[in-house]
This record gives structure tokens, sequence and C-alpha cells, in this order.
């Protein structure tokens, strides 16, 4: 008899749950986490550690994948998508996995799995799936693309602006780090590179006396006027 209460209890407490706003649930979640506890001991447990440990994320994008696979109206190249999304999915997951702070991996899942929740909501058709993953490909493509050049233009200037310091104080090791970043402004001025302006050059060459990346030696003191 009592198992009958639990269960009745629970299926209303489900019921009011549904109706609610937001700020409702707030205040029904504690009585129907003890109504599920009550009928199901142990459930909310093992759900929890499903949840944040990634393997409930990996099921739900599975069974996701079979279904794609399964669907008879996918054209071969969208089957094909499906299968690299569920293998890149996986290298994402595994790696994921081995991170040292477990709470950013289970944030990551959490993250993963609501985007796939809006997915489903939004009831896209293939064809607009294939859309929004190409037009994402694309940007992230784009991204890349201008970080390596942005990358490939600092790693020249800074390179250049290391080396020529480690250089010049050796053969003077009086020249402050003022007296250097002046030098390398004219010595690299006929170089074909992007490069900085004298300030950010000195915030550079500042930063990597902080880190140790330049002989302790060489003194900041600017050349007074």
């Amino acid at each position: 008899m009592k198992d009958e209460d639990d269960l009745r209890e629970l299926r209303e407490l489900l019921q009011q749950y549904a109706e609610a706003t937001a700020e409702e649930r707030n205040h029904l979640r504690p009585g129907v986490e003890r109504a599920i506890s009550n009928v199901l001991p142990g459930l909310l447990d093992t759900a929890d550690a499903r949840f944040f440990n990634g393997d409930y994320l990996k099921d739900m994008f599975d069974q996701c994948t079979k279904r794609a696979l399964a669907r008879p109206d996918l054209s071969p190249d969208r089957k094909i998508n499906a299968r690299e999304d569920w293998d890149d999915f996986i290298a994402f997951f595994n790696a994921a996995k081995q991170w040292q702070v477990p709470k950013l991996a289970a944030h990551a899942f959490e993250m993963t799995m609501l985007g796939i929740f809006a997915g489903l909501r939004a009831g896209l058709n293939p064809v607009e799936i294939d859309e929004l993953r190409a037009k994402f490909l694309s940007e992230r493509q784009r991204k890349v693309a201008e970080k390596g050049v942005e990358d490939r233009r600092n790693k020249e200037w800074r390179k250049f602006a290391k080396d020529e310091t480690v250089r010049l104080h050796s053969i003077n090791p009086l020249l402050t780090l003022t007296d250097i970043t002046e030098k390398i402004i004219k010595a690299w001025e006929p170089l074909k590179f992007e490069k900085v302006k004298q300030q950010q050059l000195f915030r550079y060459l500042s930063r990597l006396l902080d880190k140790g990346e330049l002989p302790s030696s060489i003194t900041r003191r600017a050349r007074k006027t």
C-alpha cells in the first residue's frame, strides 16, 4: 500500500512540475527528488554520476547517430557526415575524459547535451542541419586561418626581437632595455615582415624579462631626456 501511495505522490508531483513555471520548479524540485528516491532508491545518484561523467551524453549521441544512419530518407553523403560527426565526437569525448579537472569536463558534457536538446527541439530537417553544419565549419575554418596568419605574423617579429635582444646584450651588456628597443626598431626597418611600434615592443621584451626568457642582467632603466 505504501508503494502505491509513493507512486501516486510521484505522479502528482511530476504533473505539477511539468505545468509549473521556472520559479515554481525551484520550490517543487526537492519534493520531486524525494518522491523519486522513495519509489526508485539510488536512481538519482546513478543518474547524476552518468550525467557528470559523460556516459549519458555518449549514450545519447550514440542513439542519435544510429537513428540517423537508419533513416531511409537520409542520403549516403549525409550518413557519411553522421559517421564523421560520431568519430569527431568520440575523439573530443575521450580527450575531455582525460582532463585534470573533472568539473570542467562535466560542464563540457552538460553544455553539449544542451546543444543536442536545442537542436532536437528546433526540429530541423536534414537540409537545414547540413546548412547549419556547413556554416559552422566555414566560420571555424575562417577563424583558424585568421589565427594562423596572425600567429605567423606575430612569430616573425617576436622571434627577431628576442634573438636580437640577446645578441645586442652580449655585445654590449650596458645597453638598457630602452636602448635595445630603439636599436631593434632601426634594425628591422628594412625587413619584410609585420612589425609593432616601439612601445609595444618594449612591453613584449619586458614580459620576456619577467618570465626569465631574457638575461636577468638587462636593466629596464629608460634613458632620461
